[in-house]
Formats: structure tokens, C-alpha cells, sequence
């Protein structure tokens, strides 16, 4: 008896439970994710150029401001940089926000005919 048991045992050892295994069903459902749009970039590549005004207090004490030629140039290059930059981002923005907005169209349509083929 105790030999039956210790043969048994061994059997059921070497071929791993493989008497036992129950059937795997696997199926598949179809996943669909939609993607939100990115925020708008911080201008961190932008570099500015300094322009320091001055303050000055002429006799009456009215105190008037201005800057040098040198930096009425920098500012004007400011502007020009700060504004190739926001059209730059507003153009890459606007392609990929159109790319998301078409994918997720795509989504919905496809959640469209799932649902109308499970349900019909």
C-alpha cells in the first residue's frame, strides 16, 4: 500500500499536475483609450536680451524713463524672439491637438460599431 501511495505520488511529482489541468478560455475585447491634449509648452528655449531703462528727475520733479539705443535694439529683438516663438508653439500645438481630436473621432467611431455589433 505504502509502495502504491509512494508510486502515485511520484507520478503526480514528475508530470507536474498535469492531469489536472483545467481548459483556458481566452478572449479578447477590443480596449479604446482616448488621449487628452497636451498643455501649452513653457518658453524655456527663449532666450531674452537685457534691457535696463533709466530714471531720471528734471527740475520741476517729474520723473521720466527711457533706455539707450542699445537696449531699445535688445527690446525690439525681444519682442521679434518672444513673438517667432508663440506662433511657433501655436502652430505645433494646433497639429498635434488636430491629430488627437481626429484619433479620438476615430475612437468613437469604432465604439460606435462595436457596440452596434454586440448589441445587434
Amino acid at each position: 500500500m505504502k509502495l502504491k501511495h509512494l508510486l502515485l505520488s511520484s507520478v503526480f511529482l514528475l508530470s507536474g499536475c498535469s492531469l489536472f489541468q483545467p481548459e483556458v478560455v481566452v478572449q479578447t475585447k477590443l480596449s479604446y483609450t482616448k488621449i487628452s491634449c497636451p498643455d501649452h509648452p513653457s518658453p524655456a528655449s527663449v532666450r531674452m536680451l537685457t534691457v535696463e531703462p533709466t530714471g531720471i528727475f528734471d527740475s520741476s520733479g517729474l520723473a521720466w524713463v527711457g533706455i539707450s539705443p542699445k537696449h531699445y535694439e535688445n527690446l525690439g529683438i525681444n519682442f521679434k524672439e518672444l513673438t517667432r516663438y508663440i506662433k511657433g508653439q501655436k502652430g505645433q500645438t494646433k497639429y498635434y491637438r488636430d491629430c488627437i481630436f481626429d484619433f479620438n473621432k476615430e475612437i468613437d467611431k469604432l465604439q460606435d460599431v462595436e457596440n452596434a455589433t454586440n448589441n445587434g
